[in-house]
């Protein structure tokens, strides 16, 4: 409707113009304005400037204000729990290993026959079996109980051992009757002991 108004007045103003500049042209002094160049002017001037619906929408948009989003703080990590500065700390209680202290020479008789004697390491063993035999003695164990060389032993002692390592031996001793050497000979048997010696 505006711009049917407008267009009217335009037409009325344009028509109005036209006729002012025909009588000009009769009788008018040269260096008028053209009627081209008024009626440009004046169009000019009359036109009503309508805004573009897309502006004023661009416009409406514009002047929305988008919602602040809050930023999301991150979850505080967890504190680990420290004991109070007060409390004591448990100290672990080693395990005390008993001390083996090689005792003195341990004797071997023919009372310890078929048994098992235990000696430290170090421990020197005495193998006493008495005179009424000659005895042939042996061990199958070198290495825990070895033989002590070069000792003066005294009387009724046959050998001499030393316990050398962890483990055990054997003591085995074979006695002949001395009366056997005799004239005429006795007929008592042979005898034999067997001494399992343990060291720790």
């Amino acid at each position: 409707m505006r711009l049917e108004i407008a267009a009217a007045l335009l037409g009325a103003l344009v028509a109005g113009l036209l006729a002012s500049a025909c009588a000009g042209d009769d009788d008018g002094p040269p260096g008028n304005a053209s009627p081209g160049a008024s009626v440009s002017a004046l169009v000019a001037t009359a036109s009503p400037t309508a805004a573009s619906p897309q502006s004023a929408t661009v416009t409406a948009a514009a002047s929305v204000t988008s919602p602040t989003v809050a930023p999301t703080q991150p979850a505080p990590a967890s504190t680990p729990v420290t004991p109070a500065s007060g409390a004591a700390t448990p100290t672990p209680t080693a395990t005390a290993v008993p001390t083996v202290v090689p005792a003195g020479p341990r004797e071997v008789t023919v009372a310890d026959n078929r048994t098992t004697v235990i000696v430290a390491v170090g421990t020197e063993v005495l193998v006493r079996l008495g005179e009424a035999y000659t005895w042939d003695v042996t061990t199958n164990n070198p290495a825990v109980l070895g033989v002590v060389t070069g000792a003066t032993v005294p009387t009724g002692v046959q050998a001499l051992y030393r316990a050398l390592a962890p483990g055990s031996a054997l003591i085995r001793a074979t006695g002949d009757p001395v009366c056997r050497r005799a004239t005429p000979a006795c007929g008592m048997p042979s005898i034999e002991v067997e001494v399992t010696i343990v060291v720790r």
